[in-house]
């Protein structure tokens, strides 16, 4: 398919003719590859029109293109085979962007002070009873899901040959430890129900470490 005579048919058609009802202004260049403000470089685009001249920028530029489709995409104005093709390749590019790359301490504290303290949207409120209930209500019935044989083979076979370092081991053994991590079972026990619950939700699951020697995964 010709996206490029798409998008080219979407603008000289509405450039000519006044849109009729709900319109949206639409940058003919994408302002991410250099476009202006400027007047002809604006055209009035029927709502519909502006998510498929989106769509069509994506299929032809991809990158940053495919963000501004994703969301109007979650606006409402797609189909399936719309939105899975654009799942995809948002993933894809949003991948390829965060390969190899890691935070700073200062761009980790400056994420943890705005999600903490006054800065967290919920910060001094509470959940009403109401929403409590709507929220216990929503989890009744649902079904612990168990992994298939097919998962559990891929999960073994992913992680044989792996060894743990002495660092590594040695900071599995700290976050075990109630007191250094503050667990919220630290200086409580489980009911007598509780672990009639427990065992009962593991009789027949294979132990993830069967089989292996101490140290190796």
């Amino acid at each position: 398919m010709n996206y490029i005579k798409i998008y080219d048919s979407i603008i000289e058609k509405y450039r000519n003719e006044l849109a009729v009802g709900y319109c949206e202004v639409h940058h003919i260049i994408p302002k991410c590859m250099g476009g202006s403000n400027e007047k002809d470089n604006l055209v009035a685009l029927p709502y519909r029109y502006h998510f498929v001249a989106h769509l069509c920028l994506a299929k032809i530029y991809g990158g940053k293109l495919l963000g501004g489709a994703w969301i109007m995409s979650n606006c409402g104005e797609n189909n399936s085979r719309k939105y899975a093709w654009l799942r995809k390749k948002v993933a894809e590019y949003s991948r390829q962007l965060n390969t190899g790359r890691k935070q700073t301490p200062e761009a980790k504290k400056k994420q943890i002070e705005n999600q903490t303290g006054k800065k967290n949207g919920f910060y001094g409120k509470k959940h009403t009873q109401e929403t409590k209930d709507k929220i216990i209500a929503s989890h009744k019935g649902m079904k612990r899901k168990k992994h298939t044989e097919e998962t559990k083979k891929k999960m073994s076979q992913s992680g044989k040959g792996r060894i743990f370092t002495e660092e590594h081991k040695l900071k599995i053994s700290l976050s075990r430890k109630a007191k250094k991590m503050g667990s919220p079972m630290e200086g409580k026990k489980h009911t007598a129900e509780s672990i009639a619950k427990m065992s009962k939700g593991h009789m027949g699951n294979i132990p993830w470490n069967k089989g292996m020697k101490k140290g190796v995964i």
